[in-house]
């Protein structure tokens, strides 16, 4: 399969195909009469694999790292690969708590706004509602 035909089948951009076969997550073959890269059913289930994975929170650069060790026939990586999703799930909830923390910050300063469109008070700050806002402990 040529880059275009392994883009189609596995419905992402060529230019994504190239670039997976520049950092080697794909290993396309070269067509000796051309130089043309061949791709193979194999480069779909990466492919497959691939956008499953980064669905799932893992970064490319992880499930580079996955892929590799496979083709060196290293043990199955799931030990590895759980304590990395632990992680990045931890990660995940630091930062929904202060996006949570974040929302609840706006809807107080919105909700103290009322239907003025102008500022309270003449002052030096830019915005004097929202500096004092930031100084609100949630």
């Amino acid at each position: 399969m040529l880059v275009n035909e392994i883009a189609q089948k596995s419905g992402i951009p060529a230019h994504v195909v190239r670039y997976y076969a520049r950092i080697g997550i794909l290993a396309p073959s070269r067509n000796p009469h051309n130089g043309y890269q061949q791709f193979s059913n194999l480069d779909i289930t990466r492919i497959d694999f691939i956008r499953a994975g980064q669905s799932t929170g893992f970064t490319l650069a992880t499930l580079n790292d996955l892929i590799e060790r496979e083709d060196r026939g290293s043990a199955r990586c799931c030990k590895r690969m759980r304590e990395n999703l632990q992680q990045r799930i931890e990660t995940k909830r630091r930062e929904l708590d202060a996006l949570r923390l974040q929302l609840q910050r706006m809807e107080t300063l919105l909700s103290q706004w009322g239907e003025s469109d102008g500022c309270a008070t003449a002052s030096q700050c830019i915005c004097p509602r929202i500096q004092s806002n930031s100084r609100v402990d949630l």
